[in-house]
């Protein structure tokens, strides 16, 4: 299990990556505080929120990193 923060400027969401079945249960506990999806920077490396993804997308048209503008990914793939 880790920890992350999101790389979003101004947020302060945190990120819960979990093996455990169901996910973090603080996590869970806490939707305001976690975000239990997450992309990662192709570039950068760096982690942001679904959040913070769906809103600059808006932006920019595509799921960029609003850092460095490295296209963004699931960490699953």
């Amino acid at each position: 299990m880790a920890v992350y923060y999101c790389s979003a400027y101004f947020c302060d969401r945190m990120i819960s990556v979990s093996a455990i079945p169901g996910g973090n249960p603080v996590a869970r506990a806490n939707p305001g505080s976690f975000a239990g999806q997450h992309m990662i920077c192709g570039d950068c490396k760096r982690r942001f929120c679904h959040q913070c993804v769906q809103e600059k997308a808006r932006l920019f048209g595509a799921a960029l990193c609003p850092r460095c503008l490295g296209t963004l990914t699931d960490p699953a793939d």
